[in-house]
């Protein structure tokens, strides 16, 4: 079994919106910008509209459209199910919460 979690379909409203509502409130996702290639068309529109990064991953998706939550120790092995199929990312974790539901490093 891939210890499947939680699924997000990362449109219309984005990390901010979708993501949280597969967590439970206790906990936070932390997600690390560099471990995917952000297309070009979100660095043009964040930088011809000055865009602090909180309000990019609060409208769009960044290139992410699915997120799948899984249990860590099964990670690796979803990824490479996954990737023999499509463009597949580890993106980030399931931490304890402090503040907000979503953090960006």
């Amino acid at each position: 079994p891939l210890s499947i979690k939680g699924i997000a379909h990362n449109t219309g409203g984005s990390f901010y919106n979708k993501l949280t509502k597969i967590l439970p409130k206790k906990f936070s996702f932390k997600i690390y910008k560099n471990s995917w290639k952000i297309p070009e068309i979100f660095k043009i529109i964040q930088k011809k509209a000055n865009l602090e990064d909180k309000e990019m991953y609060s409208t769009f998706n960044m290139g992410i459209g699915m997120v799948v939550v899984v249990e860590e120790s099964r990670a690796f092995k979803v990824f490479n199910f996954l990737k023999k199929k499509i463009t597949t990312y580890i993106i980030g974790e399931v931490v304890k919460r402090e503040k907000e539901a979503i953090v960006l490093v």
